[in-house]
């Protein structure tokens, strides 16, 4: 690796937040107004980036229905959340969560999640695919249907969750405002 490259490395790294301080920090800034009402399905919303995305779009008046591996887990979250809205007055009402088990480490559990939701006939409006896995560790690792872990969980589960979903994103949007 060229000194070229440990640079741009380095200002990647140490320089993100100058490099990205034109960008609103505020989550609703970025969401805007025009969530509410709205269905979201959040993979992945039990940590880092899908919890906060989850989160905001719930305190924004979205429905959101939480994709969870652990729905013990997701169901803590939500209770804390509608905790958090009773105690600034605004009432349990405002929080419309539901926690849905989903596992991308197996694409039965990606069919049986959209068999699931698309049973309800609920619209969706936007389908956030946020979970993966990342692992470095070298250990060559397989989905429980055989395949390379990050090629099955960070693909292969998404693409066939989406594909699945399309039924129900078609249903939710409108030439004015599609899903």
């Amino acid at each position: 690796m060229g000194l070229g490259t440990w640079l741009d490395v380095v200002d990647d790294v140490m320089l993100q937040r100058w490099h990205t301080r034109h960008l609103p920090s505020n989550p609703r800034d970025v969401c805007g107004p025009d969530v509410e009402g709205r269905t979201f399905i959040v993979t992945g919303p039990t940590s880092g980036i899908g919890t906060t995305t989850a989160e905001t779009l719930a305190r924004m008046g979205a429905r959101v229905i939480l994709a969870c591996r652990t729905v013990k887990r997701g169901q803590a979250m939500v209770d804390a959340w509608i905790a958090d809205a009773k105690a600034e007055g605004r009432g349990a009402e405002s929080i419309d969560c539901d926690v849905m088990h989903l596992d991308l480490d197996s694409l039965d559990s990606v069919r049986a999640f959209c068999d699931e939701f698309n049973a309800r006939g609920e619209p969706l409006h936007c389908l956030i695919n946020n979970a993966g896995v990342f692992d470095m560790s070298g250990a060559h690792k397989h989905t429980r249907d055989g395949h390379e872990q990050h090629y099955g969980t960070n693909y292969l589960a998404p693409a066939l969750l989406s594909l699945l979903l399309m039924p129900s994103l078609k249903h939710a949007g409108t030439p004015e405002s599609p899903a």
